[in-house]
């Protein structure tokens, strides 16, 4: 019981970390993308380069966190009831190499501090504090649109960005190089596979299971 009372403060303390921390990623490069004139100008978001910049070591911190967020599976193991789920592991397993290759291009790298960092404020701030059962599906729905969002940017920096790495690749010739196959298009085998299972688990959790206990009968 001691055991559990302490991991349990652990966990509270590791939620509530995280929370401030992605709150801070988030907040301050939105600020300084603000006051840089970058925030909302989709060009000068999507191509200016962080390297230089405060918001390069910011990046890599975040890319790092991806790491201490591993804690998270330790915690549902030692406290939990039954097994992650498979998109909790596949998400954890995969986030820190995808955000390895996020860096490579400003669009995304920007996005990525800025979405991630505010969808993961809801989420550590409701894993440290539980939120009203109703506001919960709205962290879901976020993720899934973060995760659009900076696919969208990776797949159209390349064009709108003539400084950018592979913005000269010919995709009708579509001879790709190995630099390009492990980098630009390894993303593509990751988030498609979180959009899905996130989508999936908004359709289980949010929709279906409502469903069933709406059709319950009252036993009172």
């Amino acid at each position: 019981a001691a055991a559990v009372a302490s991991f349990k403060s652990w966990r509270s303390c590791h939620n509530l970390s995280l929370f401030l921390y992605s709150a801070v990623c988030c907040g301050s490069t939105a600020a300084w993308l603000l006051h840089q004139g970058q925030l909302f100008d989709w060009h000068a978001l999507m191509c200016t380069p962080v390297e230089g910049t405060w918001l390069r070591a910011l990046s890599v911190t975040f890319t790092l966190s991806k790491i201490w967020e591993w804690v998270d599976t330790a915690f549902l193991v030692w406290l939990g009831s039954s097994p992650p789920l498979f998109l909790h592991k596949y998400h954890h397993a995969t986030t820190f190499w995808l955000f390895c290759f996020v860096m490579n291009m400003p669009g995304p790298e920007k996005f990525g501090l800025l979405m991630n960092g505010g969808v993961h404020t809801l989420m550590y701030s409701h894993y440290w504090r539980p939120w009203p059962k109703k506001l919960v599906p709205m962290i879901t729905v976020l993720q899934i649109t973060q995760l659009a969002v900076v696919t969208f940017a990776w797949s159209v920096n390349p064009g709108e960005c003539p400084d950018a790495p592979w913005s000269n690749f010919d995709i009708v010739a579509f001879k790709p190089s190995l630099e390009f196959t492990a980098t630009f298009l390894t993303p593509y085998l990751m988030v498609p596979v979180f959009l899905y299972l996130f989508c999936v688990f908004f359709v289980n959790t949010f929709i279906l299971k409502k469903s069933k206990g709406a059709s319950k009968p009252k036993t009172n």
